[in-house]
């Protein structure tokens, strides 16, 4: 019989009899954990101590397995206003473009210029810093948030230049809020990979990868991590994730533990282990952290939940590591990017 599934508006699924929904809107990926065997190379243990029982919801049959819960994204209940933007670009175009292609060109670098005259991004201007990451949020407006988009004026001009004057509309708030978004995980970020929260081992180290040698996934990829430590150890594997909040992937929720062996890889996602993580939005900068302690990872130091706010919990982590027990080990962390299709089809355009 294919097992059931219940929903509590989220991305992230665990899988064990039954599909439980848990996590949030805005969960950045898709995440199904089988837990009915062993989880790569590595061996799987009861981990202690035992979370309390999960919460049942009411006039629920026994049978039914229980909903955890989810942290929620905030929504306002207040209409979205659209503001009424213009924007207005020209391309030369060369031999082997055609026209076609050099007027589609000129009328996304228009819409870019109609968002980097939006208020919104004028003040963004004023506080983000990257250059990057001021051009990626100029590019996922463009390519995702405006609406309506019509072409007011063309131009051909004799060499080989075309121009565009296009008209959109934009929603101020969620133009404001993709922003706070983006910046506050570019930030958080940065705090993840300059955070230490183990005591340096005497000996050994670890390697974190993706198969991506790039870092940069697109909407529905797989994202594959491989850890290799040199040493014999517990596994401690965060994902921090671009609506600020982090996923923990191992160990999680539904009491697992994994003890990784020297020198033999640990994959988490491969094509043939049943975990794996599937991309979805939001999109943006994300952060993988892998740790690897001699001696099981302290109570204080593990979440009760799956899913966390990134900036509490890695407070919480500094906290820990600070105020309890010496653990040793060794961490790595590795920065990737995630977008839209929406968005890369956009970027494949806009190339030239």
């Amino acid at each position: 019989m294919d097992p059931q599934k219940w929903w509590c508006h989220c991305r992230v699924k665990v899988y064990v009899t039954a599909h439980i929904g848990i996590g949030c809107v805005g969960v950045a990926a898709l995440v199904s954990i089988l837990l009915t065997g062993g989880m790569g190379y590595a061996q799987v243990i009861p981990r202690l101590p035992i979370p309390p029982p999960r919460p049942t919801l009411p006039n629920t049959p026994q049978s039914t397995p229980p909903v955890l819960p989810a942290k929620q994204a905030e929504r306002s209940t207040t209409p979205a206003t659209l503001d009424r933007v213009f924007g207005h670009a020209c391309h030369t175009y060369g031999d082997e473009e055609t026209p076609a292609r050099a007027k589609e060109i000129a009328r996304k670098k228009a819409q870019e210029q109609a968002v980097e005259s939006h208020h919104v991004m004028v003040h963004a201007s004023k506080t983000v810093e990257n250059y990057q990451l001021k051009q990626d949020l100029v590019q996922t407006a463009s390519a995702g948030l405006l609406k309506h988009v019509t072409i007011e004026k063309e131009e051909k001009k004799p060499d080989q230049t075309i121009c565009v004057t296009i008209s959109a509309q934009l929603s101020p708030l969620t133009f404001e809020e993709t922003v706070r978004q983006q910046v506050t995980a570019k930030q958080v970020n940065g705090e993840v990979a300059a955070t230490n929260v183990l005591a340096p081992a005497t000996r050994g180290g670890i390697r974190l990868s993706t198969n991506k040698a790039d870092g940069r996934f697109v909407e529905d990829d797989r994202l594959i991590l491989t850890i290799l430590s040199e040493t014999d150890g517990y596994l401690k594997l965060d994902y921090y994730q671009a609506d600020n909040t982090v996923v923990h992937l191992v160990p999680n929720l539904l009491n697992q533990e994994v003890r990784v062996k020297a020198g033999e890889p640990f994959v988490f996602g491969g094509r043939n282990a049943p975990p794996h993580v599937v991309i979805q939005g939001p999109y943006g900068h994300e952060t993988i952290k892998a740790m690897v302690s001699e001696q099981p990872f302290p109570f204080e130091m593990n979440s009760n939940k799956s899913v966390d706010d990134s900036r509490a919990y890695l407070n919480s982590q500094r906290s820990a590591s600070r105020g309890g027990r010496l653990v040793l080990g060794f961490e790595e962390s590795i920065p990737i990017v995630t977008v839209s299709k929406a968005l890369n089809e956009y970027r494949d355009v806009r190339k030239y």
